[in-house]
């Protein structure tokens, strides 16, 4: 009966139940093991809808009814040109895999493995934490900073020239952040052209050169 039951159901729901389970099991272990933290199976999640939309809105993801966790890989890539929207709330995942515009104006996003950026992927800093991962950068897929004095790089290995050359632009280095090439190679590049743009630290940055060269200048 179960085997019958099973080919009725449409390839999305199958995925649903299966992650929705997945989730109930990891639940009920911690509590049997005496109450530690969820364990996490990984699985493979992907943005759904065709549309811009918020992170917290689980029905956008694969993974609905729940949002994508900590062992999850996942995947933003759809036909339009969209953007995502990371505005609250603390959310970690294993890594990202970005073909979309991802605007991080809130909230922390902890992403434990790589975060690659492919063509048409960029994540833009609005006044959220970017935390924990490698950031592949691909030629003009890369990091943006708006002016918010809440953009910030926690522990963060930058693959790939940081640009702050837009008017005001502005983030924060916390812990080991470091930049070097695309190619893993150092030294890296951080363009502070911007008039008014700012680079701040605080704990531990990798600097390639000497901090005087990421002083904020008059724009070109």
């Amino acid at each position: 009966m179960l085997n019958v039951f099973n080919l009725r159901l449409t390839k999305g729901t199958r995925m649903n139940l299966l992650h929705g389970f997945r989730t109930v099991l990891c639940f009920g272990l911690s509590v049997l093991i005496g109450g530690g933290p969820t364990l996490s199976y990984a699985a493979v999640v992907n943005w759904v809808p065709d549309a811009d939309g918020n992170w917290n809105t689980a029905t956008n993801w694969s993974s609905n009814p729940v949002l994508p966790l900590a062992g999850d890989d996942v995947t933003i890539n759809v036909a339009g040109v969209r953007t995502i929207t990371h505005n609250s709330g603390t959310h970690t995942i294993q890594s990202l895999s970005l073909s979309e515009i991802l605007a991080l104006s809130g909230g922390i996003l902890e992403v434990t493995g790589t975060t690659t950026l492919n063509a048409g992927g960029s994540i833009q800093l609005s006044g959220g934490t970017l935390k924990n991962t490698t950031v592949q950068q691909n030629g003009a897929n890369k990091l943006t900073f708006n002016s918010s004095g809440s953009n910030i790089l926690d522990n963060v290995l930058v693959k790939g020239d940081l640009d702050l050359s837009g008017t005001s632009n502005r983030v924060t280095f916390l812990n080991n952040t470091v930049v070097q090439t695309e190619a893993g190679g150092t030294p890296g590049v951080i363009n502070v052209t911007g008039q008014s743009a700012i680079l701040s630290y605080d704990g531990t940055a990798g600097w390639a050169r000497t901090l005087s060269e990421y002083d904020d200048q008059p724009g070109q």
